[in-house]
């Protein structure tokens, strides 16, 4: 799936994602890991620093659908809740809020977001506690 969102250089809606490498008509490219980074620093105004500093970190993650650790988790502003987006650098999949639900996680992969479920992890960290067994 290919997606365009606001590139951090140019801050054009022509950022191109979805093939492992984003790139920008204006010349922008990096790494999916590094262009999720310069977004969430550079269009959405986070500072890794304060994140940091606060006991907290970016809200990159891991996608449910590519496993690589590129999901922007983009907050929806007041009133707006149901605009709220995760947008994947890699693989270019955005899901809407209620797509996407928080897993505590299991073993060494540790918390993450996950298709809805309905028990208190979600079914590949069922899978694995079970492998574990």
């Amino acid at each position: 799936m290919t997606t365009s969102v606001e590139c951090p250089e140019c801050r054009k809606k022509s950022l191109l994602l979805g093939d492992g490498e984003p790139r920008c008509e204006c010349g922008y490219s990096d790494s999916a890991s590094g262009a999720a980074e310069e977004y969430v620093v550079t269009v959405l105004g986070i500072s890794k620093y304060e994140a940091i500093k606060d006991g907290g970190e970016l809200p990159i993650s891991e996608c449910p659908d590519c496993d690589m650790d590129t999901l922007v988790v983009r907050a929806a502003s007041e009133g707006q809740e149901e605009a709220a987006k995760f947008i994947c650098f890699h693989c270019g999949e955005i899901s809407k809020d209620r797509e996407l639900q928080y897993c505590d996680g299991a073993g060494d992969r540790g918390s993450h977001w996950a298709r809805p479920f309905d028990a208190a992890r979600c079914n590949a960290c069922i899978a694995s506690a079970e492998d574990d067994d």
